[in-house]
């Protein structure tokens, strides 16, 4: 990893976190800022949000899942040390949206919410970083709304983008700016993105909405949208997976099922329970997944999606 890139990734470093549920009150200032800019070839789009999960058990638990990281855990320890800055107190929300490119992977941007962070301050804590932690030195150029960072005696370049005071915009390929201006050049995602997310809680704990036809074994599944929302010390999660008929969300609804029995068999005891929450089941053309997690057991489903994924 070269010095700009662990810098980039030490002060965002939510951006290694942007599968963590977060707990939410309102749509967040990510989304807010990059709705209206995408391209109509998006095709998924997920959020989540930091800024109102201070009290949560989950929250409580984040810095021990992440320890089990070592990268992440060497850039937590460098913000603090270099920047003063705690990065679980400087994130409220982010959103990443990603399109298909033919014959490579997916491409998008991710766009991050800071608190109390404006433009000042996190080239400040990555020039800080850089030379602590690399011995190099950070320069910057303005390009309009875009800021080029570049290490001294390096030929790789970082583009972020600053669409408000405290939030920014990278590409899923921070090095590329042709990419970054694409993503944040279009005038929305596509009827069918929209009308999906319209269906999705963007104020839930985390969110998420696809609208493409993807075919699995035989069936169509068309969009999937989903929101884990949280109150009364409980997490709720629901999904709804569109298909092609309601002969094929029966199917489905079937198969999920017979899934999660054999992914019973292959966890721990005390994850099981998890997994016998979930209910399953087939409405018109949608399959419903619906499942309630306490707060306390919140930090064992993510250990549980670890141990899945």
């Amino acid at each position: 990893m070269n010095a700009i890139r662990s810098s980039l990734l030490a002060v965002t470093g939510a951006l290694a976190l942007l599968a963590t549920p977060a707990i939410a009150h309102a749509d967040g200032r990510a989304w807010a800022a990059v709705e209206k800019r995408l391209p109509n070839d998006v095709y998924v789009v997920l959020g989540t949000n930091l800024g109102a999960m201070r009290g949560s058990a989950l929250f409580k638990s984040l810095p021990a899942l992440v320890a089990e990281d070592r990268d992440a855990t060497e850039v937590t320890k460098g913000v603090k040390k270099y920047c003063k800055k705690d990065i679980y107190a400087s994130i409220d929300d982010a959103v990443i949206a990603l399109s298909n490119t033919p014959n490579s992977d997916d491409n998008g941007v991710i766009v991050v919410a800071f608190k109390g962070v404006d433009q000042a301050t996190f080239d400040g804590c990555m020039r800080k970083f850089a030379k602590g932690a690399e011995k190099v030195t950070i320069t910057t150029a303005q390009l309009g709304e875009i800021t080029e960072y570049t290490a001294v005696g390096e030929t790789d370049k970082l583009y972020i983008a600053w669409l408000a005071k405290d939030v920014i915009a990278v590409a899923t390929d921070a090095n590329d700016k042709a990419k970054l201006v694409r993503f944040l050049g279009g005038k929305g995602v596509s009827p069918a993105l929209a009308a999906a997310i319209g269906k999705t809680n963007t104020a839930g704990v985390a969110w998420g909405a696809m609208a493409q036809d993807t075919p699995v074994g035989g069936m169509t599944i068309k969009t999937i949208v989903g929101a884990l929302t949280f109150a009364r010390s409980k997490f709720a999660l629901e999904a709804h997976v569109g298909l092609a008929s309601a002969a094929e969300a029966t199917t489905f609804a079937a198969g999920a099922k017979q899934e999660l029995t054999g992914m019973m068999a292959r966890v721990p005891k005390p994850m099981q329970a998890l997994l016998s929450a979930i209910n399953i089941t087939a409405i018109g053309a949608e399959a419903q997944i619906t499942t309630t997690i306490p707060d306390q057991k919140s930090s064992d489903l993510m250990k549980l999606f670890d141990k899945i994924f």
